[in-house]
């Protein structure tokens, strides 16, 4: 081979990519962020799009109250029963019987379904839409609570109770309570994982209760109450 056909075999026609192998163009990267916005803005219209604003409930309750004086103060058993029925709009709803208080009181204790001693206002007669907000508000559907009150005089008490644990310290465990999930599918093509709109395994098993304290007063002006609680936060996602 001469020096000529050496030096035209050396030569390439061919321009080497500007970006080197793999390379996007620019037009691609756009065209998969602004994808992706569109995918992102489609989650959150569907999560907005499932949110329960608007619910009809019907409660029809039977009550007993009985009491009778004894050395220790006022011996009080109380229970109410009935049915229940609430709708959001999907026109299933069916009766189902509840109760929501089921307690006995003496000697300052109150033992079983009543209301915690967390709680301090009533969230539903403040707020329309008490049901959907967090709310440390548990009337409606009562607790579970074993309590000692003592009335210090002048209307002030304390009270400390174990109690059934709350479960809201840890969000996305159900449907629809983040949008994470709705996301997710949306952008990895429209698939849930596992079928469900589930978005965690949430808590583990109880295994000591809420212990609450707190320190009441109520007068003709109305009331004031400072509260506190020690709960076990039990997560089964770090495990």
């Amino acid at each position: 081979m001469n020096r000529k056909q050496r030096r035209a075999s050396g030569r390439s026609g061919a321009k080497p990519a500007s970006g080197g192998a793999g390379a996007i163009a620019p037009d691609a990267m756009l065209g998969e962020l602004f994808g992706a916005a569109v995918a992102v803005h489609r989650a959150g219209a569907f999560a907005e799009a499932c949110l329960l604003y608007t619910s009809t409930t019907a409660r029809g309750y039977i009550t007993a109250d009985a009491r009778e004086q004894t050395a220790y103060g006022t011996a009080r058993a109380y229970i109410d029963v009935g049915l229940n029925t609430n709708d959001t709009g999907s026109n299933g709803a069916s009766n189902a019987f509840s109760s929501n208080r089921a307690f006995l009181q003496w000697a300052g204790i109150t033992a079983g379904l009543s209301q915690s001693f967390y709680d301090f206002y009533n969230g539903s007669a403040v707020s329309f839409r008490s049901g959907y907000l967090p709310s440390e508000d548990t009337s409606s559907a009562g607790w579970f609570v074993w309590a000692y009150t003592a009335q210090l005089g002048n209307g002030v008490s304390a009270t400390i109770s174990a109690e059934q644990r709350r479960m809201s310290q840890i969000i996305g465990t159900g449907a629809f309570a983040t949008a994470a999930p709705i996301v997710a599918a949306i952008v990895n093509g429209g698939t849930l994982a596992g079928g469900s709109l589930s978005a965690g395994p949430g808590y583990g098993g109880m295994q000591m209760p809420d212990i609450v304290a707190n320190l009441r007063v109520d007068q003709t002006w109305g009331a004031a109450q400072v509260m506190g609680a020690v709960h076990e936060l039990l997560s089964l996602i770090h495990i």
